[in-house]
């Protein structure tokens, strides 16, 4: 039997996660791609904007976070996408709805680590594509004859702002305005483009 672990943050979790995979056992996890670039010290006016759950760690905890996902004890790495109104992020932290909306931010975001020299790009890849399906035995994150094409270009020589170009009706994310390395061109879903150059 094998099991799935989502939504990790724990430098304890992944001290448990890395033991059982070197007894043998079929276990398997994911990460929030900003379990990897936030902690507990983001948290000093306790803004709304980032209530998630599981909550922020420490950083201690992420930096145990990103060691996992470089030695590859952690498969994936995961959006996480919670997008909300803004209304539903303009109250007090605890009463706030939480989540982040980052499907749009994950490659930008996930680019970082190359940039940091945590990941050479094609570890980095895999951990968006290859590793998140094969931890759910999907037929996917692959390109070979018969696969379905869902694929994203992207320029990594080129600089992009984040919310520069916003599509999600979620602006509750809190990279807004950062630079990021690389910028998504093409994004093409079961062989159909469904984004190019943001359009």
């Amino acid at each position: 039997m094998r099991a799935h672990f989502s939504g990790l943050t724990s430098a304890r979790a992944m001290d448990m996660l890395a033991d059982a995979q070197a007894r043998g056992l079929p276990v398997t996890a994911d990460v929030a791609m900003y379990q990897l670039l936030l902690c507990d010290e983001d948290l000093s006016d306790f803004s709304s904007i980032l209530h998630v759950l599981p909550p922020l760690r420490s950083s201690h905890d992420r930096r145990a976070l990103r060691a996992a996902v470089q030695s590859g004890v952690i498969q994936a790495i995961a959006s996480h996408h919670r997008p909300h109104e803004q209304e539903a992020t303009r109250m007090p932290f605890a009463a706030a709805a939480s989540g982040i909306s980052s499907v749009e931010v994950l490659l930008p975001l996930a680019l970082t680590l190359v940039a940091d020299g945590l990941l050479e790009l094609p570890a980095l890849l895999k951990r968006l594509t290859l590793g998140p399906a094969s931890a759910l035995d999907l037929p996917a994150g692959r390109l070979q004859v018969g696969d379905s094409a869902d694929i994203t270009l992207f320029d990594p020589a080129t600089a992009s702002l984040i919310g520069e170009h916003w599509l999600s009706r979620g602006r509750n994310c809190p990279f807004f305005g950062q630079g990021v390395p690389g910028a998504v061109t093409h994004t093409l879903c079961q062989g159909r483009l469904v984004y190019q150059n943001n359009t």
